[in-house]
Formats: C-alpha cells, sequence, structure tokens
C-alpha cells in the first residue's frame, strides 16, 4: 500500500495535476509578516487572480528591488496566482515588480514630474517640476559650470520632452532668467535642420530684475565684509553648493528634509555664488 501511495503521488506530480498551496493558505499573513521583518510599512490584498503588495521604502533602491523580488519569490513558491508589487517612496508610487508565469518584470512607475526633477539633477539643475496643458516649468537653480549651461538646459529639456511627449515647450525659471525652448525648434536642430546660432536664436530669453529682491528676503545674515575676497567667497560658495545639493537629493529621495534650513543653505548659495562670480 505504501509503494502504491508513492506512485500515485509521483504520476501526480509528473502529470501536473498537484498545484501548489492555494488561496486558502495563509500567504496574505506570511506576505506581511515579511515586510513587518524588514522594518517596512505595507498591506496585501489579493482578488481571485492577483495578489497586491505595496509598502513604503525607506532604504536605497537596490534594497527596495531585493525586498520586492524577495516577496514575488515567496508567493509565487505557494500560490499561482499573478503578483503585482508597488514601493513607494514619500507616499507617491516608484517601482512596479510584476510576477507571473512568463517571469518577472520592473518598471519605473514615477510621475512625469518626478522622472524630469530627478535626472535634471544630472545636469546641475535644482528645483520643481510643473505640467499643465502642453507646457513643463522648471523653477529653480543651476549650479553647474557657467561654460555649460546652455548645453545643460538643451539636454534637461530633452529629458522633459522624452518623460512628457504631449509638451510642446519647457520654461526655465532659473535665477533671474526665464528661458522657453519650443520642442519642434530643439527637434530641428538634433537633425540638422538648423544650425546652432538659429537654435540660440529661438530661445526666449527674459531677465527678472525683482529676482534679488524675492530670493534675498529670507532672514539670513551673510554680511560679514567678505564678498570680494574671491578665496574665501569661493570656500562659502562650494560650502553651500554641497549642503543644497546633499539636502535636494535627499528629498528627491524621498526624505524627509528641514526646509527652513534649505532655503537659507540655498540664499547663502546664491550670496556666494554671487560674490565668487563678481570677484573673477
Amino acid at each position: 500500500m505504501k509503494n502504491i501511495i508513492i506512485l500515485s503521488i509521483l504520476l501526480l506530480l509528473l502529470s501536473g495535476c498537484i498545484i501548489t498551496m492555494g488561496p486558502g493558505n495563509g500567504i496574505k499573513e506570511r506576505l506581511s509578516d515579511t515586510i513587518r521583518e524588514r522594518g517596512l510599512n505595507g498591506n496585501v490584498t489579493s482578488n481571485s487572480t492577483s495578489i497586491i503588495i505595496s509598502f513604503e521604502a525607506n532604504g536605497t533602491d537596490g534594497e527596495m528591488v531585493e525586498t520586492m523580488i524577495l516577496l514575488a519569490n515567496k508567493s509565487r513558491e505557494v500560490d499561482n496566482r499573478d503578483v503585482l508589487i508597488i514601493s513607494n517612496r514619500a507616499g507617491k508610487p516608484y517601482l512596479a515588480l510584476i510576477a507571473n508565469g512568463s517571469g518577472m518584470f520592473l518598471e519605473d512607475i514615477r510621475s512625469p514630474e518626478w522622472r524630469i526633477i530627478d535626472e535634471m539633477s544630472v545636469f546641475d539643475f535644482y528645483g520643481s517640476i510643473s505640467i499643465k496643458d502642453d507646457t513643463i516649468t522648471f523653477k529653480g537653480d543651476y549650479v553647474g559650470d557657467k561654460e555649460d549651461f546652455f548645453n545643460q538646459l538643451l539636454s534637461s529639456s530633452l529629458i522633459g520632452f522624452e518623460y512628457s511627449p504631449w509638451v510642446t515647450k519647457m520654461v526655465f525659471l532659473v535665477g533671474p532668467l526665464n528661458i522657453t525652448v519650443k520642442k519642434s525648434i530643439l527637434l530641428s536642430y538634433i537633425k540638422g535642420g538648423i544650425n546652432e546660432d538659429d537654435l540660440i536664436k529661438s530661445l526666449d530669453i527674459f531677465r527678472n530684475t525683482r529676482y534679488a529682491k524675492t530670493n534675498m528676503s529670507i532672514d539670513v545674515d551673510v554680511s560679514d565684509g567678505k564678498c570680494n575676497d574671491k578665496d574665501y567667497a569661493y570656500k562659502q560658495y562650494v560650502k553651500y553648493y554641497n549642503e543644497v545639493t546633499t539636502m535636494m537629493n535627499a528629498q528627491n529621495n524621498g526624505e524627509k528634509i528641514n526646509q527652513t534650513k534649505l532655503n537659507k543653505s540655498y540664499t547663502k548659495y546664491l550670496y556666494w555664488r554671487n560674490c565668487y562670480m563678481g570677484s573673477k
């Protein structure tokens, strides 16, 4: 009898008739426990065809993906339903993983605004992005070399147009400048339809004369009489540049930062940058 039972089980396994533990196996509790064990907050829901997992990520992107793969594997080990895992940063959807019979697939599910501002930091632009109708608006600052400004601006425009293909222009409110890049003209330049001079001439550039007053309105004491000291101004410029970029990167990664401290550091950065640039 024992041999007959073993043989029957083997035949069932080979024929695919035995299915791993089904929906009633406590999989939701198991996955919820795994989320808690990793120090995360999340929830697990399910229906007849899928298991949906959502959690708030608090580590690096690598740690986040590791957690998603772990959850997917734990689910698929005991349940043959499709798995959708959504990781969030600062309460906003960030990355999705889909696991089914065909494998696992990752997808960037950040909003266009989030994706644009993240990648613009590569080109030394830091600030905020808004999209309305056919226009992307960037408001912030450029912290790179002056000589690279227009190349970096055009590269940032391409990022904006890539992630928001329906828009027709991108507006940069950078310091005292208001610059509009038109998508059709930039693409014409890339394809060789116009030269660089024509491209630069096509940009709508305006100067905001109220910028200095409005951006120095934060109560920050920088009046130490050393604005004309080139070496000192440069050291302060680098110091506050590093402070601002560190805090902005942390904020873009979903960390909570002290906005008052950021505003003061940013104001000091602008002040010492102007001192340094003016003393060259």
